[in-house]
């Protein structure tokens, strides 16, 4: 109960108050809380229109529709409201009394009511809309079933049809009364098997079988069914599409077998217009590839005799100077030479041709032997400013074996001739390593260069008779384009084989794999593990030449020896083999020098020794050398015994 003056201000309410809206009478009358504050905001306004309307229409009493109120806590009410407006003898509003009610738990059961009431009519809406769907769904399969050429059934688990359409009977030969009476095991023919038909895993999964079935009057059929599983008020059934494939089937396979024969001819008449349009193809390139090749030989044979003739007949002039004379006959004689390689190489191709070379095998000293073509070839490669670099990791003995030396010369010298011809910057590398295998251990020779490359699809091009990667190149660099040709198949002469690796613009590697077999067999193995290990870092070959051969010719050291070319290869050696004992460092380098590798392997490994050699006798580069890390310095040229003390400081203690 509650009474509020003509200002809406509370003057009284009961305790029960409290209970309802949290706030003790009390609080209320002390506080002079307005009743308006404690109406909800949304309410506010037509509570306030109601009661200024009924007061000005003289009404003492009536009910306010249901409306919110605020507790002390925050939470929102619902109330219903009865108010009676007192007024004095003249008609004067004086204040006003009413009690409200809480029906908040009312509105809330009411709302709940009515939601659900909503949620029934939409679930009685929506299964009368789908018992129509269903049953317009049933017309409109029944609709296509009739009308449909192949058959279609539905039958329960156990096999019973409980539905076959007007196709199914006409294919049979049954009507529809007789197959409601059937299973479908009873309409299999006699040598169809139970099990791998209806009763197959393909059949539920909606994959397609093919089953042999009987008509009424006995006659078999094949067809080719397909199912699916449906569920119907939780019982399963079966849809079957059943399709009669007896006409279809024997066509097919006859239509196969024409197939066939058709296509067994289609291939032998592709692979013999194949076979044609490659000979034809091959015969014109042969054809196109020898006129060049006459043409280009032509020209390599008329340049040296221009020079040997012309040259001849100047010699005949009586006022020659003798240096004159000297330089003409140098040049008649280099002519000479470059004719007698060119007859050679054409010597050597149609004996190859005609299969009339044989291989002599002897024992060759294959060290022996790299270093004679090192020192013919490195005076060309000087005279081009490209170093040229020797490996050779066996000793002697292990590098003795037995081959034909002859073709093996003239493979690696075609090999070298070419990696010099076509470098114009870098470096040529050549070698070898032992590859040991299970069965027999083979030797790969190598020929590296830094030149111009072969490009992927020219690769297997270069090895032909008569072929040149780029026609122009050959031409101005020389040669009849039988270097490759004669190495290949020299290198299978001698039961090798032979490989590259290239990159275009990068450079090209070029591999030769023989036999290893060497004539001592016996000390094989033994003097393969060295004791100690020294890194020679040097880029002029000749000087590596003659340390490795101090070390392992002249000395009594147990030594295996490995060559890096600048600073950079000396690092990268020393970071990944931890067996080096020593260092012989040359100071002066391409890419890095020997203060900058010396300073660089010190840090990763502080105790490795590492020998400066110099030529500069200048106080200033062993100081700085020192300052590097460096253990010790000997002076170029370097002394056969100091270099053999110097070592033995560091190898043997």
């Amino acid at each position: 109960m509650w009474k509020n003056n003509e200002n809406w201000t509370v003057e009284f309410v009961s305790k029960n108050a409290e209970y309802i809206l949290g706030y003790p009478a009390e609080e209320f009358l002390e506080s002079k809380i307005a009743y308006a504050e404690i109406i909800y905001s949304d309410d506010i306004q037509s509570v306030t229109d109601e009661v200024i309307k009924n007061s000005k229409d003289g009404i003492d009493f009536f009910s306010h529709k249901p409306y919110r109120l605020i507790t002390k806590a925050g939470e929102i009410k619902w109330f219903n409201d009865n108010t009676y407006i007192r007024r004095d003898t003249n008609g004067n509003i004086t204040h006003y009394e009413g009690i409200i009610v809480d029906i908040t738990k009312q509105i809330k059961l009411d709302n709940l009511l009515t939601e659900k009431n909503k949620k029934l009519l939409l679930l009685n809406k929506e299964l009368e809309y789908k018992t129509n769907i269903l049953k317009e769904n049933e017309k409109k399969f029944e609709a296509i079933t009739n009308q449909s050429n192949n058959g279609i059934t539905v039958a329960d688990i156990e096999g019973n049809y409980v539905f076959v359409n007007p196709a199914f009977c006409k294919m049979s030969g049954y009507s529809k009364e007789e197959l409601l009476q059937k299973t479908i095991y009873n309409m299999m023919s006699a040598d169809q098997s139970k099990a791998s038909s209806y009763d197959s895993s393909d059949l539920y999964e909606g994959r397609p079988i093919k089953v042999n079935l009987q008509k009424k009057n006995g006659k078999k059929y094949l067809t080719e069914v397909t199912g699916k599983v449906l569920k119907i008020n939780n019982e399963a059934y079966i849809l079957g599409t059943v399709r009669d494939i007896t006409v279809e089937t024997e066509f097919q396979r006859k239509l196969q077998q024409q197939n066939e024969e058709y296509a067994s001819l289609n291939e032998e008449y592709r692979t013999a217009n194949e076979e044609l349009t490659r000979s034809k193809e091959k015969a014109e390139e042969s054809d196109k590839l020898k006129t060049e090749f006459f043409n280009n030989m032509s020209h390599e044979i008329r340049t040296p005799l221009n020079g040997i003739l012309g040259f001849t007949d100047l010699l005949k002039s009586t006022d020659l100077t003798d240096r004159k004379r000297d330089q003409f006959i140098s040049i008649i004689q280099n002519s000479g030479n470059q004719l007698l390689r060119i007859i050679d190489d054409i010597i050597e191709i149609s004996m190859l041709e005609t299969k009339q070379v044989k291989t002599i095998v002897e024992e060759v000293s294959l060290n022996q032997l790299l270093l004679e073509l090192f020192s013919v070839f490195d005076i060309k490669a000087k005279e081009s400013q490209i170093p040229l670099y020797l490996q050779r990791p066996l000793n002697d003995i292990e590098s003795t074996i037995f081959t034909d030396q002859t073709k093996l010369n003239k493979i690696l010298g075609n090999l070298l001739e070419n990696a010099l011809k076509f470098t114009n910057a870098g470096f040529v590398e050549f070698g070898y390593k032992l590859i040991e295998n299970k069965d027999e251990s083979e030797l790969e020779i190598y020929v590296k260069d830094t030149g111009i490359g072969i490009k992927p699809e020219k690769q297997e091009l270069i090895f032909q008779r008569f072929s040149q990667e780029e026609k122009d190149l050959s031409q101005k660099v020389g040669g009849l384009g039988l270097g490759l040709s004669i190495a290949k198949e020299n290198t299978e002469l001698i039961g090798g084989k032979i490989t590259l690796e290239s990159k275009k613009g990068e450079g090209t590697v070029f591999y030769v794999r023989i036999p290893y077999k060497p004539v001592n067999t016996t000390v094989i193995g033994n003097n393969r593990q060295k004791k100690h290990t020294i890194l020679i870092a040097e880029d002029e070959e000749v000087n590596y030449m003659y340390l490795e051969a101090v070390i392992t010719e002249v000395s009594d050291f147990d030594c295996l020896v490995i060559h890096a070319k600048n600073g950079v290869e000396a690092v990268e050696i020393c970071k990944n083999n931890t067996e080096i004992t020593c260092v012989l460092m040359d100071l002066k380098m391409p890419v890095m020098d020997g203060f900058e590798a010396t300073e660089r392997i010190k840090k990763e490994n502080r105790n490795l020794p590492i020998i400066v050699q110099t030529a500069s006798p200048l106080l200033e580069d062993k100081n700085k050398a020192e300052l590097a890390g460096c253990d010790d310095y000997i002076l170029k040229p370097v002394d056969k015994q100091i270099l053999l003390n110097t070592l033995n400081k560091y190898i043997n203690n």
